[in-house]
């Protein structure tokens, strides 16, 4: 399975964890949204709840390049908080950062994979391409060059302690 594969699989995969009654959370925004205006909160929270879960379940599979949406913990949250339930809004809230954190370094984890993988392609073609130079060994400074650099950053180390006492 190539790097393609696997990433229409991931993507299929999220697509499949994102649905609620059969399509994703996002398209029930505007129920949320219309619930919100006519004052039901209790609907909203109902409806939040179930695309909360949605977005946790997608974040839960990891693929490069997505990111978890804050608007519906965050719609959630403050639901919570207007009805007093600031302890149950703090909880969300904290369990969003968490898996926003874990979906950020697992997705700039398999971005790093995929550049690495396609740095080696790159790196193989070019060598086989490219002709054979024999590699040059390796230059040693002189000891007196040594003696001279170190003796050059002690002055600036002892200038830079005077400045600082002005």
């Amino acid at each position: 399975m190539d790097d393609l594969d696997r990433h229409l699989a991931a993507e299929a995969a999220r697509q499949a964890a994102a649905a609620v009654d059969g399509v994703h959370y996002s398209a029930h925004a505007r129920l949320v949204k219309a619930a919100l205006r006519r004052r039901d909160y209790d609907e909203a929270a109902g409806l939040l709840l179930r695309l909360v879960a949605a977005v946790e379940r997608e974040a839960a599979v990891p693929l490069a390049g997505a990111r978890v949406p804050d608007w519906y913990h965050a719609s959630l949250a403050e639901l919570y908080t207007r009805r007093g339930h600031d302890a149950q809004a703090a909880t969300l809230l904290q369990r969003f950062a968490l898996i926003r954190a874990e979906s950020d370094r697992d997705s700039m984890a398999l971005e790093l994979k995929q550049w690495r993988t396609a740095a080696r392609a790159r790196s193989a073609e070019e060598a086989a391409r490219a002709p054979a130079v024999p590699i040059a060994p390796a230059l040693k400074p002189r000891p007196g060059a040594v003696k001279a650099g170190k003796l050059a950053g002690g002055l600036v180390a002892t200038l830079l302690r005077s400045l600082k006492r002005r």
